[in-house]
């Protein structure tokens, strides 16, 4: 003969919650369908009243009577209280749920922080590399008009001619 496999208390607790929570759940569906109702059957009875007001007094009477019964207060009472302890039952059960997953949502958060950070150092440093780029491009457009000024005294000397004489308008040469 088997012995029946044991329930593990974290499957036998997520059960307990699913049964209570489907169980509310139904409760406020019976609640929010006799409020339904008893709001459809207050309609009817304005409507009733507003037409016996126009047709006959007598009428008029016995409907406000009926409209104003105590029964129809307490039920109309205990539906709500119903639909509000549905209600506070499935905040908590949320609540819980929200708890449990409270740890899971985090690391999530934090990994995507961790890309965003990741994002704007890969940024900076795109940006670093286009600086790093036209400082160069600016060096080597500085260097190439020396090398050219350069180029022309050298052609210069091995023409024969000495130092090309400038207008003292070139800084460059009059400190030379």
């Amino acid at each position: 003969m088997s012995r029946p496999m044991a329930i593990p208390p974290n499957l036998a607790k997520t059960q307990a919650q699913h049964s209570l929570t489907f169980k509310l759940q139904r409760r406020l569906e019976a609640a929010i369908r006799d409020a339904r109702n008893m709001k459809a059957e207050a309609q009817v009875a304005q409507l009733g009243w507003a037409q016996a007001r126009a047709t006959q007094a007598a009428d008029l009477k016995v409907m406000t009577e009926q409209a104003s019964t105590i029964k129809g207060l307490e039920a109309e009472n205990t539906a709500v209280k119903a639909v509000r302890d549905a209600q506070k039952s499935h905040i908590k059960l949320l609540t819980q749920a929200n708890i449990a997953g409270m740890s899971v949502h985090n690391e999530d958060e934090d990994d995507a922080i961790g890309l965003q950070a990741g994002a704007r150092k890969q940024e900076a440093s795109v940006k670093r590399a286009e600086d790093a780029a036209a400082d160069m491009e600016k060096k080597a457009a500085e260097s190439s008009e020396e090398r050219s000024e350069a180029f022309k005294m050298a052609k210069a000397k091995v023409n024969g001619k000495k130092r090309p004489t400038y207008s003292d308008s070139s800084p460059d040469w009059a400190s030379t």
